[in-house]
């Protein structure tokens, strides 16, 4: 069956490796961005659940690399799967990332994804349909924010179907 992409508020107990973020992280940005090495380390420590590890990673990359988006939208990425929420050190990443690409949609859609995941799925959606606003009809990512606001938004349930 096809997964959510926003994944689920954490439950109790043992923790799943976070949801693969790769492919959206890619739709946005390309594949072949210069701190690439970065993200494929960090990504390969959260696919095994070590989420400390996978911030740890991106921490320092920023560090060396404070001026490149991608890293800064990786790192709010990495921290939200670490603490199973946004966090503010979160946000602040995602922020930073948006101060560093006005304009760019990524850093919007990816601080949405970490709000559903952290169980606000109207601010999500909120913000989806902002990029959305935003963005030109024709962008080559656009049916993924399309797709993810259609994954998170519950039906709509016809008032005839409220049975007595």
């Amino acid at each position: 069956g096809q997964r959510g992409i926003a994944g689920s508020p954490r439950g109790g107990g043992q923790r799943a490796a976070p949801i693969p973020l790769t492919k959206l992280r890619h739709a946005f940005f390309g594949m072949f961005g210069p701190t690439e090495h970065w993200l494929v380390i960090s990504e390969s420590y959260a696919s095994r659940g070590q989420t400390e590890e996978a911030a740890k990673v991106l921490t320092a990359a920023v560090r060396e690399h404070p001026g490149d988006p991608v890293l800064w939208v990786g790192l709010g990425n990495a921290l939200t799967d670490h603490a199973g929420t946004l966090t503010p050190a979160a946000q602040l990443a995602f922020g930073r990332a948006a101060e560093l690409a006005p304009g760019h949609p990524a850093p919007l859609f990816f601080l949405g994804v970490a709000l559903v995941r952290s169980g606000d799925p109207q601010d999500g959606i909120a913000l989806w349909q902002r990029v959305l606003a935003d963005s030109p009809a024709d962008a080559s990512w656009r049916p993924l924010v399309e797709d993810a606001i259609r994954a998170v938004q519950p039906p709509a349930v016809p008032q005839a179907a409220t049975g007595s």
